[in-house]
């Protein structure tokens, strides 16, 4: 059976379009849609913020553009010419602030609208929502995720960060702990950390337990990872055999 084409299109002078027209259409059919003062301003807001960004963003472009161009005439221009003035941007006017988040708000919005009672196709038709609701991430329902390796100099953590996330907070568990205790936060590029921290007792093996948590901005959302586990000697005997090794060591990939 074939996917059910996405509302929401990909082509950013169609979004545009959609968003011209989101608050319009979205005041036309108020009553039937039973849509609050509150609930209008905000498309009303949310639209306009995003026509200012597409529009700003459009306008840095032109001027990066005839900002290059300039630098080579006066750089590298075969003639002794005038070279004018310096390209200029006129910024377009600030529209009222919103909250972050303005497509999932939108996208959300969109969902609760067509589960009221006086939705139909016609006012689908004139939202421009006929079609497949676009997949957005909720982070109140994202689960974290990882994983952990022995390695000859430690116990390699790593995760997959994803799309919108900011970073992971990695926990961990040993000995008497009844607890997580903060281990590390991971906020850049990287996806992986090195727990190279001595056993607890010298050339005795250890189970450490580890979970991690995503972040966005300082904020942990949605909720922890499963616990993962690694039976460790760190650091390594100097002449160690691999049938000391305990029996049940649980590298667990998630």
């Amino acid at each position: 059976m074939a996917k059910k084409k996405r509302w929401w299109p990909n082509i950013i002078k169609e979004q545009v379009d959609w968003f011209v027209n989101y608050p319009k259409a979205l005041e036309k059919n108020r009553d039937a849609l039973e849509v609050t003062d509150d609930e209008l301003l905000q498309a009303q807001k949310d639209s306009a913020m995003f026509l200012y960004l597409i529009d700003y963003c459009k306008r840095i472009k032109q001027l990066y553009d005839s900002m290059i161009n300039y630098k080579k005439a006066v750089l590298s221009g075969k003639e002794q010419l005038n070279a004018g003035k310096i390209p200029t941007m006129i910024s377009p006017t600030a529209p009222l602030l919103v909250l972050t988040g303005l497509l999932i708000r939108t996208f959300k919005y969109i969902i609760i609208l067509k589960l009221r009672d006086g939705y139909n196709d016609v006012i689908g038709v004139a939202l421009r929502v006929i079609g497949a609701d676009p997949e957005f991430f909720d982070p109140d329902k994202y689960v974290a995720n990882g994983s952990a390796a022995l390695k000859d100099n430690g116990i390699l953590i790593k995760f997959k960060k994803g799309k919108y996330i900011s970073g992971m907070i990695i926990s961990c568990m040993r000995g008497d702990d009844i607890e997580f205790i903060y281990l590390h936060g991971i906020t850049s590029g990287t996806v992986g950390y090195l727990d190279d921290r001595p056993n607890l007792i010298e050339n005795v093996w250890e189970e450490r337990t580890y979970r991690t948590w995503a972040v966005i901005g300082n904020d942990k959302i949605g909720g922890p990872s499963p616990e993962f586990k690694v039976t460790c000697l760190i650091p390594p005997l100097p002449e160690k055999i691999e049938s000391e090794k305990p029996a049940e060591e649980n590298n667990t990939d998630l």
